[in-house]
């Protein structure tokens, strides 16, 4: 979320244990799957989201401090969507100006990092290869 000059974007800070989900998908008769891994399907691929390869057992988050040797395997996972209560709430504040490190040079140097992992570790070299005619996110 980057605001506009004199823009303000309010935000809040969720938390909330699983078994709040799983409360939720057990009154949602249509819900499949509660909880589980980012895919394409969620969204296609940009400068913020990378789906995880099938072979993955859960989503990488992408690390802003950098990540070359691929030692930091924070899990990133989707679930179905949840009535917020006032104690889930954990942190509130506000975005004054653009974040500068998603606008800045080396963003694209932490995707590639991220992308290398994500193929490393599902052993698929091919992850992540836009297909011939497809523009880069």
């Amino acid at each position: 979320m980057n605001p506009a000059p004199g823009e303000t974007i309010l935000v809040a800070l969720m938390r909330y244990p699983v078994r709040d989900v799983l409360a939720a998908a057990r009154k949602a008769t249509d819900a499949v799957h509660p909880i589980c891994v980012p895919t394409v399907l969620d969204h296609e691929f940009t400068s913020y989201f990378v789906p995880a390869p099938r072979q993955l057992p859960y989503g990488r988050t992408l690390q802003l401090a950098g990540d070359q040797d691929c030692e930091y395997k924070i899990a990133e996972v989707l679930h179905l969507r949840l009535s917020y209560r006032v104690e889930h709430i954990f942190r509130v504040g506000a975005i004054t100006k653009p974040v500068e490190t998603l606008a800045a040079p080396g963003l694209e140097r932490l995707r590639a990092d991220h992308i290398f992992c994500l193929q490393y570790e599902s052993d698929r070299n091919d992850f992540g290869v836009l297909p011939p005619g497809w523009s880069n996110p």
